[in-house]
């Protein structure tokens, strides 16, 4: 912008220029793009994670729930990050399943993975009643560190629900 200077005349009849202080702006500019960085940053970082789910073909002739009995980890999800584990198909009667947690699942899904050919591994986690949503989250992140491709989930039958009630009651959960 162009710059208005008046001219004052005093009482001798001088005529006097009125002298304007001129403001440095360079420190607004450096303020101005510390505030975009900071507002491009923050709006990056509160950007929704999500997983994505990769469903099966509906125009396939072949059943995508076929999987071989040898191949199945089924995990169940009880109270207290608690997780009760079987190789195979449930057994509904509870005998066979082993406990563990969250810390220990990992080389578990691993163990079974490495036993078992790529096509016929699948994971079947089933949450009980009292498992809380941040367990459901857990398992899946590690079934995508763990590099599993196939794993479903599925409600468990109320007889498998009276198990997992059942041995809550009775166990000491290790942390």
């Amino acid at each position: 912008m162009a710059e208005v200077t008046t001219a004052l005349s005093n009482r001798n009849g001088r005529v006097s220029k009125l002298r304007i202080p001129r403001v440095d702006l360079t420190p607004m500019v450096d303020l101005g793009f510390l505030l975009l960085t900071f507002f491009v940053f923050s709006s990056t970082i509160s950007l929704p994670k999500s997983m994505t789910a990769i469903y099966p073909d509906d125009r396939s002739s072949r059943d995508g729930t076929e999987a071989k009995a040898s191949g199945v980890l089924t995990l169940f999800l009880g109270n207290n990050g608690s997780i009760y584990f079987q190789e195979g198909l449930a057994d509904e009667s509870g005998k066979s399943w082993h406990q563990g947690n969250m810390q220990n699942i990992r080389e578990t899904i691993r163990s079974k993975k490495s036993h078992t050919q790529k096509d016929d591994f699948v994971v079947l986690i089933k949450p009980g009643e009292k498992s809380s949503y941040g367990n459901l989250v857990s398992i899946l992140d590690e079934m995508k560190i763990s590099m599993v491709d196939r794993y479903t989930i599925v409600d468990p039958s109320p007889n498998e629900q009276m198990v997992i009630n059942g041995k809550e009651q009775n166990a000491v959960f290790v942390k």
